[in-house]
């Protein structure tokens, strides 16, 4: 790191400090270069002071996108489902009927996994008996729900993590 001196009371200060760390003084700063002055105007160039927090560069954050779900997961099953786009849950039909087959409270036709225009996630019920849940809350039969990674969805009482 660069250092700088304070133009009020000549401390050196680090060179990206918006206020002096020993006279607490506001730094104002040459947009051409001049380093940090005192007043409205470089005495160097002429030009005027931008206080160093406004001078500042804006920080860039790359473009972080949300981790897509893969997975339903039941610790208590020992179930680690693979979402698949149109996969149908249920007892006696669909793609994880090995995992849904002995559970009495799920439908023989549940619920159906799809993804949707954006390619985000859905879940939907199929007029199930004892309802889908999705964080807690029950689903409108028939009406296709976004999910996202961390939400928790129940085929009646029996709840899977979204991973």
């Amino acid at each position: 790191m660069e250092l700088l001196r304070c133009p009020f009371c000549d401390k050196e200060i680090e060179s990206d400090s918006f206020y002096c760390d020993q006279c607490g003084q506001e730094l104002r700063i040459c947009s051409h270069g001049h380093g940090f002055k005192k007043g409205k105007i470089c005495t160097e160039c002429g030009n005027p002071l931008t206080a160093a927090k406004d001078a500042a560069s804006p920080v860039v954050r790359p473009d972080v996108q949300p981790v897509k779900p893969k997975f339903l997961v039941n610790n208590a099953l020992n179930a680690r489902l693979q979402l698949l786009d149109g996969a149908v849950i249920g007892r006696r039909a669909g793609n994880y009927v090995h995992v849904f087959g002995s559970q009495s409270y799920v439908s023989g036709t549940h619920a159906r996994l799809q993804r949707n225009g954006t390619g985000d996630w859905e879940i939907t019920d199929l007029d199930s008996t004892n309802g889908t849940f999705l964080n807690d809350v029950r689903l409108v039969s028939q009406c296709p729900t976004p999910f996202k990674t961390g939400d928790t969805i129940a085929f009646y009482d029996l709840r899977f993590i979204v991973e």
